[in-house]
């Protein structure tokens, strides 16, 4: 009796990941979650609050964010959620995270 009942869970877990692992997230959500996780990683190690877009575009790991549309598609993204916001210094836009996002 235990044994089956071990066996419906497992098969229940199963189906479980085989449905979130079917679940597609889009492209432009991706981009901008690496996006946000490289940030976080670079404003870690670098110990800054803001980052060039010409030293982003040079510097970020994730290749399909070095191109500049969907670069901006993210940024599009994680400025509406307050994730981060662009600014101009000296005629150079600038990318600053949100604070809160290095606390934890």
């Amino acid at each position: 009796c235990m044994y089956s009942a071990c066996q419906v869970a497992i098969w229940h877990l199963y189906e479980a990941k085989r449905f979130y692992d079917g679940v597609a997230v889009p492209t432009e959500i991706h981009n901008a979650n690496k996006l946000e996780t490289w940030l976080k990683q670079y404003f870690r190690q670098h110990q800054d609050s803001t980052i060039a877009r010409k030293t982003l575009l040079q510097r970020v790991g994730y290749a399909p964010l070095r191109k500049s549309g969907t670069l901006n598609q993210a940024i599009e993204i994680l400025e509406t959620a307050n994730r981060i916001r662009q600014f101009k210094e000296q005629d150079i836009t600038v990318y600053e995270l949100n604070p809160e996002l290095l606390r934890g």
